[in-house]
């Protein structure tokens, strides 16, 4: 999709910027429901990121979540860490956003492709 829309003419090994690529190419479609899935998506990285990528601490009422700053070699940072608490229906929540959009992208798809 990124590749095809121009986003990008090859992939890139800023890897961490493949949510926000993904965005942009579903957003530059000319289709109104695109553009309102490439703002729910966007809308869920920050979480998303926090889900996959942080550390998670607790259980039953509340979890805190401990995420590594990014560093690189083409912009080195000094070690650091953000923490942030959540509950368990909160990242369920997130699960579920993700779970419609999906569907949302899957039934667009289908439909321009006439299977619907």
């Amino acid at each position: 999709m990124i590749l095809h829309r121009g986003v990008a003419d090859r992939p890139d090994g800023d890897w961490w910027t493949s949510g926000e690529r993904l965005a942009e190419a579903v957003s530059s479609l000319d289709d109104p429901e695109a553009a309102d899935m490439a703002r729910t998506y966007r809308s869920l990285l920050d979480d998303r990121h926090r889900i996959v990528h942080g550390l998670w601490l607790g259980s039953g009422e509340g979890y805190v979540n401990v995420l590594r700053g990014k560093s690189v070699k083409k912009d080195p940072q000094r070690p650091n860490y953000d923490m942030a608490t959540a509950t368990e229906k909160a990242i369920l929540n997130v699960a579920a956003a993700f779970n419609q959009l999906e569907a949302r992208a899957s039934d667009a798809v289908a439909r321009h492709m006439g299977l619907h």
